[in-house]
């Protein structure tokens, strides 16, 4: 996987990256996440006779699964919970090799949002007064101040 994100931020320019980052599918479908979770199921056969326990961090038991529903359901929210933590860490590992070859950057982003709606004028009444509001300008500080912690942390 490593290899494939070197690959892709080498190969693509600013707006290739976030186009990327925009497009790419980093999490599974619910279908999907569904479809293995019961095909796991089906490769434990011998675990899935058990009762399922969850614990605390101290080791007492918080709840017992018993029934097939609900192991089925607890098997389910634990490969959805296994494809989220792989996707979010993908995603990340994407955005930090982005942004360390300077391909992603402050700017770029910024730039790449004014062409969106981000940058569209939205009229709000905010206690009988008309206010124009544009979201990206709810955006640029907390973008800002992100590519400034990453400028400190990889200087």
């Amino acid at each position: 996987m490593n290899d494939r994100i070197l690959k892709t931020v080498s190969n693509n320019d600013e707006r290739g990256i976030i186009h990327h980052f925009i497009i790419s599918p980093w999490y599974d479908s619910i279908q999907n996440i569904k479809d293995r979770s019961e095909e796991l199921s089906k490769q434990t056969v011998l675990l899935s006779m058990l009762p399922i326990s969850i614990l605390d961090k101290f080791g007492n038991t918080v709840d017992v699964f018993y029934s097939d529903e609900e192991k089925e359901k607890y098997n389910f929210w634990n490969t959805y919970t296994f494809n989220f933590q792989i996707g979010t860490q993908t995603m990340h590992r994407f955005f930090i090799e982005a942004y360390k070859t300077g391909k992603l950057t402050y700017a770029s982003v910024i730039s790449f949002l004014e062409n969106t709606w981000f940058n569209d004028v939205i009229v709000r009444n905010y206690h009988g007064q008309i206010v124009d509001v544009k979201p990206i300008d709810t955006l640029r500080p907390g973008l800002k101040r992100l590519f400034e912690e990453l400028d400190r942390f990889f200087a």
